[in-house]
């Protein structure tokens, strides 16, 4: 199976109810690199019953064992597939390890069609990817973006000003922090790397935005503020570099 499809299949009710997962293999992509271009693919193995912990084989060889069906986190087919790199640093446990700390979805994000907005203060998120949309300069391009719109209106995105639909949007407390939130999600490293690891690609992208954090009233001056936030371990930030 693809893995970019990994973490919608696993919330099937077969895979819940009716399969006991036992494994989730990575190191088998390596022998479809040649004939399945743009993806990487994954072996799932079980046997009939309910799933309750499986092991995580990533393609380096490294096993995480005792994972759940609520903490499994796949890396996009972007992150795994856009730039050549060996098998061991192509999704490693830091990737893990950083997403778990961070991506725990508790932006309480409020979806939005078309109607009119009835608070002062907001950051309004759409996905888009930045490949798409070339007319602001990114320092991190080929990931995905967000557009944020704040009452002030902060256009990050190819609106070109009209006004924003079919998005979410998060209180603020003012217009200040609600262009923080727009910068934290937008412009810092953590969450450029994030995006690029959980969220680029168009079957990836409403999903990483639900699992965005609260990020109202956190201070972001320095990457380092991000950092120690979510208690980031110094290999981490070192693997955050390494991959932007």
């Amino acid at each position: 199976m693809p893995s970019s499809v990994v973490g919608s299949a696993l919330s099937l009710p077969i895979f819940r109810d009716r399969l006991k997962l036992t494994e989730v293999d990575y190191t088998a992509g390596v022998h479809f690199q040649d004939s399945i271009s743009g993806t990487w693919v994954a072996k799932f193995s079980g046997i009939v019953g309910q799933t309750t912990t499986f092991d995580l084989k990533l393609p380096g060889g490294d096993i995480l064992n005792d994972r759940s069906l609520d903490n499994f986190n796949s890396a996009s087919a972007n992150f795994m597939t856009e730039k050549k790199r060996e098998l061991s640093d192509m999704f490693t446990v830091d990737d893990i390890s950083i997403a778990e700390k961070v991506l725990d979805g508790s932006a309480e994000l409020i979806s939005h069609k078309d109607d009119i907005i009835n608070t002062p203060h907001y950051a309004y998120i759409c996905s888009m990817l930045k490949r798409q949309a070339k007319i602001h300069s990114d320092p991190f391009p080929g990931i995905l973006s967000l557009w944020c719109n704040t009452d002030r209106v902060i256009d990050r995105g190819d609106s070109k000003g009209k006004l924003m639909t079919n998005g979410k949007y998060l209180v603020a407390s003012s217009a200040e922090d609600a262009e923080n939130m727009c910068h934290i999600y937008n412009d810092s490293k953590l969450f450029s790397f994030l995006a690029y690891l959980a969220g680029s690609g168009s079957n990836h992208a409403g999903s990483y935005i639900n699992t965005l954090p609260n990020v109202s009233g956190v201070r972001y001056n320095t990457e380092q503020d991000l950092y120690d936030h979510f208690g980031l371990t110094t290999q981490e930030v070192s693997r955050i570099d390494t991959i932007l």
